[in-house]
């Protein structure tokens, strides 16, 4: 997931952390379970960056409690805002040493799936993220009340799901009860027509296709969830190479038929011919699977 620096042509590449997203930088054990964590895309430079010298010296760590979450970035806290003046929100940015940095500027007015270029076209507390960007506001944990708090942007019965590869901090995600394993009539809008589990206990969103390249049924290439169809998931086209990267030019991933091992029988319902529920996901819903070739 590509999240949106404030500064002009810097755009900071971190990644969601949905269950079952197929950017994997784990491995697979002996039973055929992918770890699907979230993968850090490092940066991506597309202009110039300011050179703001050497980083300052914050002294020893503390080994003590840990920072509060979206305050271990800089002087302010991207989720909590603190650390900035009224009108200012706090948005991630390039820091000197390269990393993500936090910093205030002055906020702006778009809220909850409102489209945004640049971090702080969104209010307070969200961040750009997405390709085409869209606002998303951030929490902590599980801290559903602060999602669901509407005098701050949040929505009633949103969840503190979502993650985002290199910070501490979350987003929100609203909860919807779409259908993963559907081809068609999942319960998801045109514009969001992939069903993903957001949370192991079954609890599901929708998400928009890929941008900028058709998706693919069964067996064709990908590098994320959302490259493949509704009721399609990205694994490995190898699960023994399931720790390389997926480069997007040449994806060693391939979308198969997602499947519930808690069916039986599986094979003829759920999988293609010559194909059965065997490949499981380690963090999703117990039973969550996707089909594979038959040994």
């Amino acid at each position: 997931m590509m999240l949106r620096a404030v500064a002009s042509g810097i755009v900071v590449l971190l990644a969601s952390s949905a269950v079952g997203c197929g950017s994997s930088s784990g491995g697979v054990d002996d039973a055929g379970f992918v770890d699907l964590g979230a993968t850090d895309l490092g940066t991506s430079d597309t202009g110039a960056v300011t050179d703001r010298g050497a980083p300052s010296d914050r002294g020893t760590v503390d080994a003590g409690a840990p920072a509060a979450c979206g305050a271990g970035l800089g002087a302010c806290n991207i989720a909590t805002n603190a650390g900035c003046t009224t009108g200012n929100g706090c948005y991630a940015v390039r820091g000197a040493d390269g990393g993500v940095a936090s910093q205030c500027a002055m906020a702006g007015a778009h809220g909850w799936g409102d489209t945004c270029a640049s971090a702080n076209d969104c209010r307070e507390g969200f961040a750009c993220l997405g390709s085409p960007g869209s606002c998303m506001k951030l929490c902590c944990g599980s801290d559903n009340a602060s999602c669901r708090d509407e005098t701050r942007g949040g929505r009633a019965g949103a969840l503190c799901a979502g993650g985002i590869t290199g910070t501490d901090v979350r987003t929100c995600m609203d909860a919807t009860n779409c259908d993963v394993y559907a081809t068609t009539n999942n319960g998801c809008p045109a514009d969001r027509p992939r069903c993903e589990f957001i949370a192991a206990d079954g609890t599901t969103n929708c998400f928009a296709a890929q941008a900028g390249s058709p998706t693919s049924a069964e067996g064709g290439p990908c590098c994320v969830n959302n490259r493949c169809q509704p009721g399609f998931v990205c694994v490995p086209r190898d699960l023994s190479m399931a720790t390389a990267a997926c480069i997007e030019a040449s994806p060693n991933r391939l979308c198969r038929r997602a499947c519930d091992m808690n069916r039986s029988p599986d094979a003829g319902t759920q999988c293609p011919s010559g194909q059965a529920c065997t490949v499981g996901f380690n963090g999703a819903p117990t039973g969550y699977g996707a089909c594979a070739p038959s040994m």
